[in-house]
């Protein structure tokens, strides 16, 4: 082989390479939802300064993100971590505090929403 074929050659294969590490990048940064649902809320409540009328709402969740939509629009995203339960959820559903949405807790699932303050 030439010379400039073996370059190229090389150049391809780095870029495959570069192309294969960002791919598993993207990945680790939790922008594949880990559970999407519809969830009801039957008081209107809070999450983090967001208003949330009593209504269905579509509820999606990353490793580190909440999305909460209703009709196809976002209402509000909201960072949070997953904790653990003892057994697994009967509903999904929204915790509150007082007006404050807390938790989410998805059906069928033994880990949970907390949402960041």
């Amino acid at each position: 082989m030439s010379r400039g074929v073996k370059q190229m050659m090389s150049v391809v294969a780095v870029l495959m390479l570069c192309m294969t590490m960002a791919a598993g990048i993207a990945a680790a940064k939790g922008t594949k939802p880990v559970v999407a649902t519809t969830m009801s809320l039957y008081n209107s409540a809070f999450i983090l300064g967001h208003e949330l009328k009593a209504g269905d709402y579509e509820v999606s969740a990353t490793d580190t993100m909440l999305t909460i939509s209703q009709n196809r629009k976002t209402i509000v995203e909201a960072p949070i971590s997953w904790k653990s339960e003892t057994g697994k959820s009967q509903f999904s559903t929204f915790v509150t505090d007082g007006n404050k949405v807390t938790e989410l807790h998805f059906s069928g699932k033994t880990q949970y929403a907390v949402v960041a303050n």
